[in-house]
């Protein structure tokens, strides 16, 4: 799909129509067994035929080859994604947040080119986002300066993708200062630890990550040393948005489940959906659908917000957003009674999945402890 095909009929037109094909048709007959059953081959070929409609690349300014689209029609793709799996979107979630510090901090040809081009068995690319905490820790990631450039050693304790990606733009933090660096998983020194199983996004592998004296070059390194703060922070910024965008599509399923559920369910002489309190229960999820989204979309418009906080809105609307999927989740299933805790119908992964949607990045609880100054 071009970047003309884009912007002619807007994110309301051809772009949700053709995502949600791409779930039709690639996510939703498989999402359930890949929760079940972690399979990289298979979420591997669905990363690839998303290079057909140019998902990956939708970042990348056009002069690098990409398709330029802006940060809040990738978080509405995610959206439309995430209604198939949000283990799924949360991968492309991770590869289009890499690119953020690329792009912002105007990043060279070679760079971008990284992140497009494809791979020698003609795959398309796939980078992830670590940041392994900015806290004091013995093992955390540093860079040293050596003759050929620089070494890296630490240790990243969860990041998303690695086992799949093949580069891992990784943030650190030296002295109160920020850098961000490009690293080739292949490249020597870097270990890819097991895959650590979590309460949800099981089709997403998290993995620790060694690196033991990885040679870096200048190439490797994302502006200026120590300079990274700004771009950190817009980088931050996008992926919460990315979240409460993907909580809003995992939740919009929950809540098309349950609606269909409640005209189909035959109870005390009715459908259910004609009971006062299931109604009620289905106002409350549009609800909090309506409003989630709104926010989000606000958060990622570039608007200035008349608020408290203006320049954390991205923060604000992935709490509200992971916090309203939840509960939708929860109504969901209620709705379903006991039938909504059976894995069939999808409830239980999408109530995982929110939840970890809620730790992503940074849990919610701790986001709103530091938010407030004393």
């Amino acid at each position: 799909m071009s970047s003309d095909a884009f912007m002619d009929k807007g994110v309301g037109g051809i772009i949700h129509k053709v995502c949600r094909d791409f779930c039709n048709n690639e996510i939703d007959p498989v999402a359930l067994e890949l929760d079940s059953h972690y399979d990289p081959e298979r979420i591997k070929a669905i990363w690839v035929k998303s290079s057909e409609l140019e998902l990956p690349s939708m970042l990348i300014p056009e002069e690098y080859g990409g398709v330029g689209q802006d940060i809040l029609t990738a978080a509405q793709v995610l959206e439309e994604l995430a209604f198939g799996c949000a283990g799924l979107s949360t991968l492309f979630a991770h590869h289009l947040a890499a690119c953020i510090p690329l792009i912002e901090a105007g990043g060279a040809q070679e760079d971008m080119q990284r992140l497009i081009a494809s791979s020698g068995e003609g795959e398309p690319v796939m980078a992830t986002l670590a940041y392994p905490g900015l806290e004091e820790r013995e093992d955390k990631p540093r860079l040293e300066k050596i003759k050929s450039g620089f070494s890296l050693s630490g240790r990243a304790p969860l990041v998303g993708c690695a086992p799949l990606a093949d580069y891992i733009i990784l943030v650190l933090e030296e002295d109160g200062k920020v850098s961000s660096v490009v690293v080739d998983t292949r490249s020597k020194g870097v270990r890819v630890e097991e895959t650590q199983e979590m309460l949800g996004l099981h089709t997403l592998p998290f993995c620790a990550v060694t690196f033991d004296r990885c040679e870096l070059g200048e190439a490797d390194i994302i502006g200026e040393i120590g300079e990274a703060t700004p771009v950190w922070h817009k980088t931050q910024a996008t992926f919460n948005g990315f979240i409460a965008a993907m909580a809003m599509g995992t939740a919009r399923s929950a809540y098309v489940k349950a609606h269909q559920y409640a005209q189909e369910r035959y109870q005390f002489g009715k459908m259910i959906i004609e009971h006062h309190e299931i109604r009620r229960f289905l106002a409350n999820m549009m609800t909090r659908l309506n409003m989630g989204t709104a926010g989000y979309n606000r958060a990622l418009s570039g608007e200035t917000l008349e608020s408290p906080l203006p320049d954390r809105a991205s923060d604000l609307a992935k709490i509200f957003c992971t916090d309203a999927a939840l509960e939708i989740a929860i109504d969901a299933i209620q709705i379903h009674g006991g039938y909504g805790y059976m894995k069939e119908t999808g409830l239980e992964k999408v109530m995982r999945d929110t939840k970890m949607l809620q730790l992503l990045g940074k849990s919610n609880r701790l986001m709103e402890i530091e938010m407030v100054e004393t």
